[in-house]
Formats: C-alpha cells, structure tokens, sequence
C-alpha cells in the first residue's frame, strides 16, 4: 500500500506499551453537520520493539480500547 502524507507516524522513541490512536474529522464544527456523532475513530495497539499489534478498531468511537 503506497504511503500518503499525513497517514505515518513516527514511533521510534516510544516506549513499548498501549496506546490508543485517534483520528478526528471536524473537530472545530467549521463544517455544519447533521450529526457530528460520528467524527471520530481509533485504535488501540500494542508497540514491542519493531513489532505493531492492533488489539481493537473502533471507527465510531475516540476511547477504543479504554472502556
């Protein structure tokens, strides 16, 4: 899959542990929605060394894995 600009993170000096990534569309509400029940996605994974595991994805929800 080819890499696009924004869609990277740099991990390097992280500490191995879990984490949760979040991705927000519209934070500011600059944009008039419907519903802004929906503005946000993420996912929680496991950094060891060199190695990424992806424990859980949650695309309607900012708190996936911390419930």
């Amino acid at each position: 899959m080819p890499e696009r600009e924004g869609q990277s993170i740099d991990v390097t000096d992280l500490p191995p542990g879990r984490y949760v990534l979040v991705h927000r569309a519209n934070p500011e509400r600059a944009l008039r929605e419907s519903s802004y029940a929906n503005n946000a996605a993420s996912v929680a994974i496991e950094l060891r060394g060199r190695r990424v595991t992806v424990l859980a994805r949650c695309p309607d929800s900012a708190s996936c894995g911390t419930r």
